[in-house]
């Protein structure tokens, strides 16, 4: 995305206009040679993915490259991975607050140990571990769009979520995921990891789930004869 794995200049100058255009660039690429795509998010990715895979969202939206040709068709099947929907309080009102903020921190840390809790993928993580007031502010901006735009998420949709997130407290996950207007999703926990269950302990389980609903959901699906709209 842009912005991240960088410098932490260019990390503080990114935003959420970037990088929902970004993550808009790469679908409409997926679509122009596959069939079927399957969309994967984690953390602030899933609520990107959310936003871009959102019919609610997506009417009226220019496609990438072609003002003229509307948006892209979102993906055909997704996952979300402790997906990023709703933001701790203190975090909120440091986002709400980030002009004021700016003037006495440029720089407030973001890595928490709790995050990873297998000792050697956390000494793996390559996150600055810092974050911005008005990064903050941008990742706000993230949520409120991804939830807005939860309803109009119509792909089978699975979500995993651990029970021991430290930064998203079970009931809002679960609020999150009834929001979801998909008529086939489901929602699977897992215990003993933090935020990042892609690598933390219990992360094949996560990663056998996704290949299973992926796998599940291309089999379904029926390409479209050619000249005809996509389904």
């Amino acid at each position: 995305l842009p912005g991240h794995g960088r410098t932490l200049a260019e990390f503080g100058a990114s935003g959420v206009a970037a990088w929902v255009a970004a993550a808009e660039r790469e679908l409409a690429e997926l679509r122009r040679r596959f069939d079927f795509v399957g969309l994967v998010g984690v953390s602030m990715g899933g609520a990107l993915s959310v936003i871009i895979s959102s019919r609610s969202a997506r009417v009226g939206v220019p496609s990438v490259g072609d003002p003229d040709a509307g948006a892209p068709p979102g993906p055909d099947a997704l996952v979300l991975i402790a997906p990023y929907l709703s933001m701790r309080s203190r975090a909120r009102r440091i986002a709400a607050l980030h002009w004021v903020v700016s003037t006495f921190a440029l720089y407030l840390p973001s890595r928490e140990d709790a995050s990873v809790r297998d000792p050697v993928e956390r000494e793996r993580n390559r996150g600055f571990g810092t974050v911005t007031p008005k990064l903050l502010h941008e990742l706000r901006g993230v949520v409120s769009r991804a939830r807005v735009a939860l309803p109009g998420v119509e792909q089978p949709t699975l979500v995993i979520q651990s029970r021991d997130d430290n930064r998203i407290d079970q009931g809002a996950a679960a609020e999150s995921f009834e929001l979801l207007g998909a008529k086939e999703k489901k929602f699977v926990w897992t215990e003993g990891s933090g935020h990042l269950i892609t690598v933390d302990r219990g992360r094949e389980r996560v990663l056998e789930l996704t290949g299973e609903w992926l796998s599940g959901r291309a089999k379904e699906f029926s390409p479209t004869p050619a000249g005809q709209p996509r389904r």
